[in-house]
């Protein structure tokens, strides 16, 4: 209860408090506790079942959504998930509650914290809304209930979630995720509530970039309304709201999450058939045993990163480099078994040509074969 305090002081005043302030406000507020209890500040409030019903009943009540984001932390690509921590704020109108403020009350706003906030919530209108694309159930650390004398009502809560991630994964690592959150009704069908965005940004003081926690940076942010319907209530309307934030991977981090290692393989490859396999035995040669060994780190290296790769039906970017670079390294290895052949079979001069010619056409093969790969892929993926 003394962090809710704080929390409401801090938010009111717009800044921090002083040590001694703060000291001095929080002794104030427990003695104040202490010898009045907990509903002393509105020990009269009564709400009779007449309250639970909808505040307009000949149309849906609108109901405000402003979504405030802390943080935005452990973008998974490869399990398609990202967690969250946000503040709502949800806001109404309702005529009702200015009877609850009796006459010479100075007050213009009850403010309700914690548990006391939920017991009022029992017996008052509400909206109830879910994460439709959450993976479990958010998880609400602070609630808070504020009713003014003008009819306003509104409910504000900070929670965290885990949500289901979207995008398209053809080009990862160099990705543009969806991190969306759709707020749907619970119980109220359009009949009775309209969900409506008001706002959405980052917490006070900060930007978008400095809220995402990791190698992502900021795109778009937009808003959304929508009407869904249940499978059991295919006749009964929902309303829903998606807050949806894009972020790109930064370019950096998906260069040396698969560029970099296979154009390193690639480099190496290209430089071990400078080394004349024909000055060795064949099964002695560095050139041979070195692109072996090459093909043995591109196979583990892909079998590693298949933790990284997002879980997809289809063909994603480093699939088709690991694919790519595997065909070329074993066609290195072949051809240089054959040029020590011709070495000792056919004819030295002849052999050394072919070495000569393989030497200079394996990296332009290869760079060619990449850049007409690519742009099938990228023909393919906008079918």
């Amino acid at each position: 209860m003394l962090f809710l305090v704080h929390f409401r002081i801090r938010h009111k005043v717009g800044g921090s408090l002083s040590k001694r302030q703060l000291s001095t406000t929080l002794f104030a507020f427990a003695i104040f506790w202490l010898f009045s209890g907990p509903s002393v500040a509105h020990a009269g409030l009564e709400l009779s079942e007449s309250f639970l019903e909808p505040p307009q009943v000949d149309k849906p009540t609108p109901v405000k959504m402003y979504l405030y984001l802390d943080d935005v932390n452990r973008i998974d690509v490869s399990t398609h998930t990202y967690e969250v921590t946000a503040q709502l704020v949800m806001e109404w109108q309702d005529a009702r509650v200015s009877s609850l403020f009796k006459p010479g009350n100075p007050e213009s706003v009850l403010e309700f914290e914690g548990v006391e906030a939920v017991e009022i919530m029992k017996k008052l209108w509400h909206p109830e809304v879910e994460i439709m694309n959450e993976r479990g159930e958010r998880k609400i650390g602070v609630r808070a209930l504020d009713i003014h004398r003008d009819g306003r009502v509104s409910v504000y809560e900070k929670f965290d979630s885990q949500a289901h991630l979207e995008g398209d994964m053809f080009y990862f690592p160099f990705t543009v995720a969806e991190l969306r959150l759709a707020f749907n009704a619970f119980e109220q069908d359009k009949s009775e509530m309209e969900l409506q965005p008001a706002k959405f940004e980052s917490q006070s003081g900060a930007t978008m970039d400095d809220v995402i926690i990791g190698p992502w940076s900021y795109l778009l942010k937009s808003t959304e309304t929508k009407t869904t319907h249940r499978s059991n209530e295919p006749n009964r309307k929902y309303s829903r709201v998606d807050f949806l934030l894009k972020v790109r991977r930064d370019l950096i981090s998906g260069i040396s999450i698969a560029l970099l290692p296979i154009l390193l393989i690639w480099v190496c490859s290209s430089a071990l058939l400078w080394i004349d396999a024909a000055e060795f035995s064949s099964y002695g040669s560095p050139r041979i045993g070195g692109l072996l060994t090459l093909l043995l780190t591109c196979v583990t290296l892909q079998l590693t990163m298949e933790s990284r790769l997002p879980s997809v039906s289809y063909l994603t970017l480093p699939n088709l480099l690991f694919y790519e670079t595997i065909v070329l390294l074993t066609a290195g290895i072949c051809l240089s078994v054959v040029y020590v052949h011709r070495y000792h079979r056919v004819s030295k001069e002849k052999a050394r040509a072919f070495d000569r010619t393989l030497r200079i056409t394996y990296p332009i093969v290869a760079v060619t074969v990449f850049i007409l790969a690519l742009i099938v892929f990228a023909f393919q993926t906008r079918l």
